[in-house]
């Protein structure tokens, strides 16, 4: 019988942490705005590189030799 009544209290306390820990955690999820901002970003760094990106760049006369730029 004490042994029931201990196992009980032990998946009661268990069942308690893990409801108190699946009701903490947030949702962190992006709005539209926060989406649209980071994609702005992302086009100018990439319209950056494609700028900058030609052969002068490279010192290495192997990847000057064997890299084709469209």
């Amino acid at each position: 019988m004490k042994k029931i009544k201990n196992s009980m209290k032990i998946k009661i306390l268990l069942l308690f942490v893990l409801i108190t820990l699946t009701n903490c955690e947030k949702d962190n999820y992006l709005d539209s705005s926060d989406l649209e901002l980071i994609s702005q970003r992302q086009n100018i760094l990439f319209n950056s590189f494609k700028k900058d990106f030609t052969l002068k760049n490279f010192k290495n006369n192997f990847i000057k030799n064997n890299l084709q730029v469209n």
